[in-house]
């Protein structure tokens, strides 16, 4: 068995998707959009823990015109915000962080880049993640439009039919993590309560 074969296809695709994204080769690149669109669709829906999203976002956004549920993954990468499972930085080597993803969307700037405490409003202890101020979830809520109801991240007071359709679907697949500590889950099931 050759080392190559030792490899999960997860390993390949994560390989070519980080390969597009630092090389900028993200447009016209059928191999490694087939691998973005296998990793947020089936590794990153396996039940992971919702720091997962934070990746799934960043892949996304460099992949979007071939992965439609985008919006979906802005609601996620929101409700981590709010419950304290931000990632700046992507656990899975750094490839796929937010703050690359944001820069690339323009939804923060190169200066703040550089200040993102500026967006925390908080760190978790004992781990890498942070509650991000409301400041930063407006900008994501209105560049996606997200169907929300929190006024403290954009959200309208009164959402459309098709608006409710939309949040109750996404809440739907924004279940709770069964790799949540109690405290975790808590939190988790707070954030979404308050979309």
């Amino acid at each position: 068995m050759s080392e190559r074969d030792d490899k999960h296809w997860s390993d390949y695709a994560m390989e070519k998707v980080a390969e597009a994204i630092r090389s900028g080769k993200t447009e016209n690149n059928p191999r490694a959009a087939l691998a973005a669109v296998a990793l947020t669709k089936i590794w990153w829906e396996e039940g992971h823990h919702p720091s997962n999203y934070n990746s799934q976002f960043a892949v996304a956004v460099y992949f979007a015109k071939d992965i439609p549920e985008i919006e979906l993954y802005a609601w996620r990468i929101v409700v981590n915000g709010l419950a304290g499972y931000w990632e700046w930085q992507s656990h899975l080597e750094g490839h796929f962080g937010l703050l690359g993803a944001l820069r690339y969307l323009e939804i923060i700037s190169d200066e703040e880049a550089r200040h993102t405490e500026r967006f925390m409003r908080k760190d978790i202890p004992g781990s890498y993640f942070v509650v991000i101020k409301p400041e930063l979830l407006t900008r994501i809520v209105e560049q996606y439009r997200l169907p929300t109801t929190n006024a403290n991240i954009g959200g309208k007071r009164v959402l459309s039919a098709p608006a409710i359709r939309r949040r109750e679907d996404y809440l739907r697949h924004c279940g709770l993590s069964t790799f949540l500590e109690k405290e975790g889950r808590a939190r988790y099931a707070a954030a979404l309560a308050s979309m």
